[in-house]
């Protein structure tokens, strides 16, 4: 169940990180939502659970954008 959660909460964040905030740039530097996730993941969840979805998150940003691993 946790892992369905998680779906549904990083690929809004994905979708809102490569279309919006790619745009929004404050001080000439884009800001990161896939850092924040896994900064709250962590929070919540303890350090282990920070680390996977930071990896999860990471991994999917990978696999959505066109440039090679």
């Amino acid at each position: 169940m946790r892992a369905v959660r998680f779906g549904l909460v990083l690929l809004p964040v994905l979708t809102v990180q490569t279309t919006w905030m790619a745009d929004i740039r404050p001080f000439g530097v884009p800001g990161d939502l896939l850092l924040l996730l896994a900064v709250a993941g962590g929070i919540v969840g303890g350090p282990v659970r920070g680390a996977v979805i930071g990896f999860v998150a990471g991994l999917a940003m990978d696999l959505f954008l066109l440039t090679p691993f």
